[in-house]
């Protein structure tokens, strides 16, 4: 009920979601968009889309793998992965499962 209930009344959940249903999705079509590079630099670090994880905490309680799935899944796709400070594994341990990849302390 942690996660489900948005850790908490849900009132940052709700605010939230209505500030992204702001948002639309807009396709267009035939518009010469056929050579396409999602990559971004951030702070002089180049990524492969403007994508990274959010320092969500005590991930165990929702799979036992935890952050070292999260960093196994960010180090394949090249995603920097931020780590919550309570997260349910050590930093090196999750270091160790990022590999080469990008892991930033929140």
């Amino acid at each position: 009920w942690y996660a489900a209930g948005a850790a908490g009344s849900g009132s940052t959940n709700r605010a939230n979601r209505a500030a992204f249903d702001q948002w639309r999705i807009v396709p267009r079509m035939l518009s010469g968009a056929t050579d396409r590079d999602p990559s971004v630099t951030v702070l002089g670090t180049t990524m492969p889309a403007p994508v990274l994880t959010a320092p969500v905490g005590v991930q165990g309680i929702m799979h036992p793998d935890a952050e070292l799935a999260v960093a196994r899944a960010t180090r394949e796709l090249g995603v920097p992965m931020v780590l919550s400070t309570a997260s349910s594994y050590p930093l090196e341990e999750v270091a160790e499962a990022n590999g080469d990849g990008q892991v930033d302390a929140a």
